[in-house]
């Protein structure tokens, strides 16, 4: 990995966190009732999670995996966050909330996998690649 890509990795990182932060600290606006509208915090993250999933499979697809850590460890890895997704699935455990905090589990490790599975394809469609035993042909 050349200098140059770890610079780029570094900064996309940053970018993807920065709009996780953005994205996560918007739509939950408390209406004159005092009832909440939109999504959750622990579900924004959810949503945020499959988003990254998308992308990291079509930056699969779709760059050279020269590029590749760009993308999808800087970018992608900012975006999405882990520690966040657990410790929401765990708060809501010790809360006694089980069903939410498996509902959030599986949404994220279910629809993530499918998001990325459904990147790799549509980046492939994209750029007019060939899909080969469900891997961009030359990946």
């Amino acid at each position: 990995m050349t200098p140059l890509v770890v610079t780029l990795t570094i900064a996309a990182g940053a970018g993807g966190a920065l709009l996780r932060y953005v994205l996560q600290s918007a739509g939950h606006r408390r209406r004159d009732d005092g009832r909440t509208r939109g999504l959750t915090p622990e579900w924004r993250i959810v949503v945020i999670n499959i988003v990254a999933s998308f992308l990291a499979g079509a930056a699969f697809a779709v760059l050279p995996a020269a590029w590749e850590p760009v993308a999808i460890a800087g970018f992608c890895g900012g975006l999405s966050t882990w520690s966040t997704f657990m410790l929401d699935a765990h708060g809501a455990w010790r809360a006694r909330r089980r069903l939410r905090a498996v509902a959030l589990l599986a949404a994220t490790i279910g629809y993530g996998l499918l998001a990325a599975i459904a990147g790799v394809y549509v980046g492939a469609i994209l750029i007019g690649g060939i899909l080969v035993d469900g891997m961009p042909l030359g990946a």
